[in-house]
């Protein structure tokens, strides 16, 4: 078997790490490396396109937003 660390199908990596001793040898090293983009900025990403098309800007146009009352 020919294991490329990079592949982006993720199965025979999943198989890989759940190979359990004694039954099946243990995989050692790099099971998985792929590119991709990391949490932190995914999540800065996802705020920043949130924040461009939010029609609410600030608190007071989150209290003034859709069904209010006065008490």
């Amino acid at each position: 078997m020919i294991h490329d660390a990079r592949e982006p199908n993720p199965g025979i990596h999943y198989m890989l790490a759940g190979m359990k001793y004694p039954d099946y040898p243990v995989a050692l090293g790099i099971i998985r490396a792929v590119d991709n983009q990391t949490y932190d900025a995914a999540m800065l990403d996802q705020h920043v396109r949130v924040k461009e098309t939010s029609k609410i800007k600030c608190v007071d146009d989150l209290l003034h937003e859709g069904s209010t009352w006065e008490v």
